[in-house]
């Protein structure tokens, strides 16, 4: 009976071993996954592709405000909207105070959600396409894609990503061969910085936000 028991036990402890090497195993995948798709930039807009695609099949019956909300995490996710703020601030970023810095980025960020809201809000047979992958200056990633649109020319885009602090994201995007998205909006706003300043620009973005985003 002694013996039984001590068996018992034996069986219990091996078995115990054996479900904390299996859920040791599967936490470590996961999070080896969840790394993969953080890091790994054609993974990354192949995400970001996927939310776009899923918010233009779903815009006649899902509102604007919803659409938003649904593809504002994807955004954050994807582009390293801070660098951006600060790219198309230039030097008024620096000179920007900490509240300056706060506001202009959250607005930044809403109006570039709700551009994307606006930009893709209906569909039409339309497919994402990455054509390729390379690297490029400044220790950056290339990601090149075509939107595909059955009754019209395909618009070709290409992602420019960058690691900062370990986390892979979009800091610019080009079109039409090579056409800077980041610098455009550095040329436009440097006008408004100069004669408003950052509270100026912040409620111009602000304003154009709530324009995209009204039912």
């Amino acid at each position: 009976m002694k013996a039984y028991k001590q068996k018992k036990t034996w069986l219990n402890l091996t078995h115990l071993f054996l479900m904390s090497v299996t859920l040791s195993f599967i936490l470590q995948s996961k999070s080896t996954f969840s790394e993969t798709i953080t890091t790994n930039p054609k993974i990354l807009i192949k995400t970001f592709h996927a939310a776009l695609l899923n918010s233009m099949i779903n815009s006649k019956k899902v509102p604007t405000k919803n659409r938003y909300l649904n593809l504002k995490p994807i955004v954050h996710s994807t582009f390293h909207l801070k660098k951006m703020t600060e790219i198309a601030s230039g030097h008024f970023w620096r000179l920007a105070s900490k509240d300056e810095k706060k506001i202009l980025f959250n607005e930044f960020s809403r109006l570039t959600v709700a551009t994307y809201v606006a930009q893709f809000s209906n569909f039409s047979g339309e497919k994402f396409i990455i054509t390729k992958e390379f690297l490029g200056p400044q220790k950056t990633t290339l990601i090149r894609t075509e939107i595909v649109r059955p009754k019209d020319k395909a618009i070709q885009l290409v992602y420019v990503l960058k690691e900062i602090k370990g986390k892979i994201g979009v800091i610019d995007i080009l079109v039409h061969s090579g056409i800077s998205e980041i610098a455009k909006k550095r040329s436009e706003y440097r006008r408004l910085l100069k004669t408003k300043g950052i509270i100026g620009l912040t409620e111009a973005l602000k304003l154009k936000t709530d324009e995209l985003l009204s039912p």
